[in-house]
């Protein structure tokens, strides 16, 4: 059926003048006229009103369905990373060192600025390893991943048939 995608799995470019790539770009609706009359200006409208776009699948674009009653086909939608909460449990943990090392790190500004000892630690006849409180120990979260969020893939080249195929 014109107008329909497909996935081709074969070596580039050898998929017949029946098909275009969906890599986006501009086509002469003369050379198209049948998979003009289907998609029309879904896909981007050119300067030259003699031409019509087709669908862009590069840059790893994943294709999702859309409802009959609900949304136009072709609406590209940007990413997005679903708003989630990330806990930590914290019991609480000791810094050891000497007095001195622990009266700097709780007073000055080494990495411990934020937490709260036992007792306001002062470094005077206390424990040399303070419990630190996990209400307020201000714990950040890192992790460092890969440049996009995806799903586990194979890649195939996503063409459009414009034209009916010639059976003989």
């Amino acid at each position: 059926m014109i107008g329909e995608v497909l996935w081709y799995a074969g070596v580039p470019n050898t998929w017949g003048s029946d098909y275009l790539p969906c890599f986006g770009g501009y086509y002469l609706i003369a050379d198209y006229p049948d998979l003009y009359f289907k998609i029309g200006l879904t896909y981007g409208i050119p300067i030259d009103p003699n031409y019509f776009a087709i669908p862009d699948f590069t840059g790893g674009r994943f294709v999702r369905s859309t409802p009959l009653d609900n949304e136009t086909p072709g609406v590209l939608q940007g990413d997005a990373i679903e708003s989630h909460t990330v806990s930590i449990n914290d019991p609480g943990h000791t810094h050891e060192g000497s007095d001195q090392e622990i009266n700097n790190c709780t007073t000055g500004s080494g990495a411990l600025i934020g937490h709260a000892v036992n007792g306001g630690y002062s470094g005077i006849g206390q424990s040399a390893y303070p419990t630190v409180k996990n209400a307020l120990t201000m714990i950040t979260a890192e992790y460092v991943g890969a440049s996009e969020t995806r799903p586990v893939n194979i890649s195939l080249i996503p063409l459009i048939r414009a034209r009916n195929v010639v059976m003989f």
